[in-house]
């Protein structure tokens, strides 16, 4: 055994998001190394939108996975979600589900999630110092208490989103009297530009954050962009301490996965709409290209539980050919990435985040549309890199004018060469897995 690590990390299988993935394939590939793992997680039930069992099915079995009570804030948010329960529970029943657009019956308990998701928005959000995980914050405490006293581990990794894991993570170390610990960030905890807060609050949780990176031993980000970020925002950080690990996808399960096609021209979007990556743009760029419609069918595979976008489909038409199934398993998932003509990427602007779905979307080698929402988005400039696919800007008549033109190029059989669609292995989990044991590696030695 090289070591004993403990991770606390509030999204992990099975609960299915970025960060779950994440870190079931470093656990994996962490024990494969010689690790010994213990995880400090959430206990969630099966009724909950994310859910997919299939997820822990890969998991070590020697790996301890300790669950607790996740803090009433995760039943809000399943209420939140709740607008897609029955398109998430189908879609678990069955990997062959036909696509069709959800039910427009509206449940009492449909009604009370978006009441709630109205007001948290509005109101609440603000209230959650870091973020609405810190609800669980109590009882991660206890159970990481007792794990230290139980267990003698050489380090501590935190994830987040949500921050709230890194403020666990600060109170590990204390009470380990010492131990090395390792943060691990997806998405910019201060000034992040997918959650704008109010001035005060960004300036409590900057000094919050502060407190807690002096304590940290090693940062990882998955974007060079947030890593610059970081240093000019708290100049006391060291570059050497602070590492890039991007997201990345899973060969095998690639490998594996059959691909979900059909007749049409057929364009995928898998996950969550962002607030600078919303998809009105590219809405109105449908309602251009009306004389392909026939052939054409857009998949939105996801929980979206902003409903805006599908009253705007529905206002403007578009829902003959825009279809919304909501959450579905990460194995379908990939099916239908693997299946698609094209892959539709939103970015981010500014150049500090990347949609996770970038790096699963070039393990699937499909040609993707990637509309940029400015010149330092990351996700368009790797397509541009990897030369696969279209980068647009994020205007109506252009992202139009690009999709006529892929649909010209598949109808005319000629679509995949125009494209570079061979392997990337550089964002292969088991290759990121490696730059993780080397931060490991080094963090011991400090």
């Amino acid at each position: 055994m090289k070591g004993k690590i403990l991770i606390c990390a509030y999204y992990f299988p099975p609960i299915g998001t970025p960060r779950s993935y994440r870190w079931r394939e470093f656990v994996t590939h962490l024990y494969s190394k010689g690790w010994c793992i213990d995880v400090l997680t959430i206990d969630t039930s099966n009724k909950h939108p994310n859910y997919d069992s299939k997820l822990l099915d890969n998991l070590p079995t020697e790996a301890k996975i300790f669950r607790t009570y996740p803090g009433i804030m995760h039943h809000l948010s399943s209420l939140l979600l709740a607008e897609n329960n029955v398109i998430a529970s189908k879609a678990k029943q069955s990997d062959n589900l036909q696509l069709t657009s959800p039910d427009t019956s509206i449940s009492l308990k449909q009604t009370i999630g978006k009441l709630l998701f109205k007001t948290f928005e509005k109101s609440l959000r603000t209230v959650f110092i870091p973020d609405e995980a810190v609800s669980w914050l109590p009882f991660a405490l206890s159970t990481g208490r007792r794990l230290i006293k139980e267990n003698s581990y050489d380090a501590i990794i935190s994830s987040a989103f949500p921050s709230t894991c890194h403020i666990v993570g600060y109170f590990l170390k204390q009470l380990s009297g010492g131990k090395p610990w390792i943060a691990d960030y997806g998405d910019p905890w201060v000034y992040n530009p997918s959650f704008r807060l109010p001035k005060w609050r960004s300036l409590i949780d900057k000094k919050l954050e502060a407190r807690i990176l002096k304590s940290v031993n090693k940062l990882i980000f998955t974007t060079d962009g947030t890593k610059e970020h970081y240093l000019n925002l708290y100049p006391f950080l060291k570059s050497e301490d602070v590492k890039v690990i991007t997201q990345g996808f899973s060969y095998k399960e690639f490998h594996e996965s059959l691909p979900e096609s059909t007749d049409k021209f057929r364009i995928v979007y898998t996950g969550m709409f962002y607030k600078d990556g919303e998809p009105f743009r590219f809405f109105d760029a449908l309602k251009r290209v009306r004389e392909i419609w026939k052939d054409l069918e857009v998949v939105i595979a996801g929980n979206i539980t902003n409903e805006e976008y599908k009253i705007y489909t529905e206002k403007n038409g578009l829902s003959e050919v825009v279809k919304f199934i909501g959450f579905v398993s990460n194995k379908r998932s990939l099916a239908l990435q693997k299946g698609a003509s094209v892959l539709l990427l939103i970015g981010h602007g500014g150049g500090i985040q990347v949609p996770g779905k970038t790096y699963e979307y070039i393990a699937a080698k499909r040609p993707i549309l990637s509309v940029k929402i400015d010149n330092a988005d990351i996700a368009s400039k790797i397509v541009e890199r990897y030369k696969r696919g279209i980068s647009v800007e994020n205007d109506p008549s252009k992202i139009s004018e690009s999709i006529i033109h892929l649909y010209n190029s598949w109808k005319n059989k000629h679509l995949e060469s125009e494209f570079n669609l061979e392997d990337v292995d550089e964002f292969r989990w088991d290759r990121l897995a490696d730059k993780l044991e080397e931060t490991i590696l080094e963090v011991l030695t400090l």
